[in-house]
């Protein structure tokens, strides 16, 4: 039960820190849009971008999922998602920005279901049904989270911060899983 809960644990805060990486744009979104370095049409189809592609891959990551080990998969969609929120926060311009958040919807569909299958794979039965339950939680806190650590970013540091930190924290994050 300890090494099923140590697992659990570690899955949850993974999933929790790469969300920070998705939701790091949305939490920008509005101060992005004030300091003139886009206009709400643009603003919203970067956001937009990374959904559609993510959702698309989604389908693949899961079949990919079936044939490459999840802790690979989770390894790699979080770092590469780290990677995407540090380009972010060195650049500036609308276009690549647009590629940049893109991508990060291709990483992003590499870390839940692999997640998921290490769930099935690694937990005993009887806990595997309170993992699950227990996941649901992560999205609203690392929601919360996000725009709470974001607002104080954004008030001293500027939205660049915000992807940068939460690329570092997802390098670490990597580094670790």
């Amino acid at each position: 039960h300890a090494l099923s809960q140590r697992l659990f644990l570690l899955c949850a805060a993974t999933y929790i820190i790469g969300l920070f990486g998705r939701l790091s744009y949305s939490a920008v979104m509005v101060d992005l849009i004030s300091s003139g370095s886009m206009d709400k049409t643009q603003a919203g189809l970067v956001g937009t971008a990374l959904f559609i592609v993510y959702g698309v891959c989604q389908i693949f990551s899961g079949l990919i999922g079936d044939h490459i080990s999840p802790k690979k998969l989770v390894f790699t969609g979080v770092l590469g998602s780290a990677v995407i929120n540090l380009g972010m926060g060195l650049t500036g311009t609308y276009g690549v920005m647009v590629v940049l958040w893109s991508l990060n919807g291709v990483f992003q569909s590499l870390i839940w279901s692999p997640v998921a299958r290490i769930f099935a794979e690694q937990l005993p039965p009887d806990q595997r049904k309170r993992a699950c339950s227990n996941a649901a939680a992560t999205y609203p806190l690392a929601t919360v989270l996000t725009y709470l650590l974001a607002s104080v970013m954004l008030a001293f540091l500027g939205w660049r911060s915000v992807f940068l930190i939460s690329g570092i924290v997802m390098v670490a994050a990597a580094a670790f899983w």
